[in-house]
């Protein structure tokens, strides 16, 4: 039986392959390589993010600020969004804003985790921290994801200045991040609030997420990213408005 830890990772997990269902479909699942290696890219990401929150209690912010990054990376050295119709000196802001902010950070991170706890009633602060092993394998797998894109010369097109751009952004937000935590490493436990709206909107995605590939994808095409940025977007404000009213998505759960 897995922990209620490996449970978390995996309902995370799952959570954004239904996510990646609404945008690619059925068609791009038909292909084992898409399902497996974005099941795979998750499952390592939520090894490490879990283990953060784990050892060092992360909060909302902080969950934002490392799925920014992580997202930046896989944007920038893989699908190439980040420099799709660039503006500002061979870069996407509004790429960079949707992908990283909304995506990455708040819809296939915050919610992602929230909703998992709010599967797994278990007392985070009794989780083990993942070994070495593990994060030479979470690591690993990133990097060979990026080894694999440069030699075969899939790295998407930029100007070498595009990417020194991003290397820079990274770097300050991994600063951001590494700061935050030296600074709040003594951060108390927090109490994760069940919130009606937030279950009721999370269980909503889950059956648009088969609807829109495995049904609408047919019928409308690609309309269907469209309305997968609309859902972004209202996602996003509904969460900003909660942390506005006090609510807290992200921290170490006690029963």
């Amino acid at each position: 039986m897995p922990s209620d830890k490996q449970k978390i990772i995996l309902i995370c997990t799952l959570y954004n392959v239904l996510l990646e269902f609404w945008v690619w479909g059925v068609g791009g699942f038909m292909t084992i390589v898409l399902p497996v290696s974005v099941f795979f890219m998750y499952l390592f990401y939520f090894c490490m993010l879990e283990d953060l929150i784990v050892r060092f209690k992360l909060r909302d912010y902080q969950v934002l600020l490392f799925g920014f990054l992580y997202g930046l990376f896989q944007e920038s050295f893989n699908t190439g969004s980040t420099f799709n119709d660039p503006h500002f000196f061979g870069v996407n802001v509004f790429n960079i804003f949707m992908a990283n902010v909304l995506w990455w950070g708040i819809l296939q991170s915050v919610l992602a985790l929230y909703f998992s706890n709010r599967i797994v009633d278990a007392n985070q602060g009794e989780f083990g921290k993942m070994g070495p092993v593990g994060w030479i394998f979470s690591l690993g797998f990133n990097l060979l994801l990026l080894f694999g894109v440069v030699f075969e010369g899939l790295l998407p097109e930029a100007p070498a200045y595009s990417y020194y751009i991003i290397i820079v952004l990274m770097m300050g937000v991994a600063l951001l991040f590494i700061i935050s935590v030296i600074r709040n490493r003594d951060q108390e436990a927090i109490k994760i609030e069940k919130m009606g709206n937030i279950d009721a909107v999370i269980r909503l995605q889950l059956i648009l997420c088969f609807i829109m590939g495995a049904v609408l994808r047919f019928f409308i095409g690609d309309l269907v990213h469209y309305l997968f940025i609309l859902w972004s977007v209202f996602t996003g404000i509904l969460y900003f408005f909660s942390i506005a009213k006090g609510k807290r998505f992200v921290g170490i759960s006690e029963r």
